[in-house]
């Protein structure tokens, strides 16, 4: 999981959906600045990324592929 990989989902799912990029930013991440300062090079807490690629993985709109270039995380629960 890489900063770059947040900014390419980021990208999909906006042209797929229509959403403004400070608005995606604020429902993935929380902060609607933290998509903004990673495509400035700037970084975040891990955290904050593993919170935005489950996120992503939750809320992947329907009938928009998933960008091969990006792992998608596993959010399956563990078997008892």
């Amino acid at each position: 999981m890489r900063a770059t990989d947040l900014l390419v989902l980021a990208e999909t799912y906006r042209l797929a959906t229509g959403i403004r990029f400070w608005t995606l930013s604020a429902l993935a991440t929380g902060s609607n600045n933290t998509l903004y300062r990673i495509a400035q090079g700037k970084g975040c807490h891990s955290r904050t990324a593993e919170r935005a690629f489950d996120w992503f993985a939750d809320n992947w709109p329907d009938g928009v592929e998933w960008p091969a270039s990006v792992p998608r995380p596993c959010r399956c629960e563990a078997a008892e």
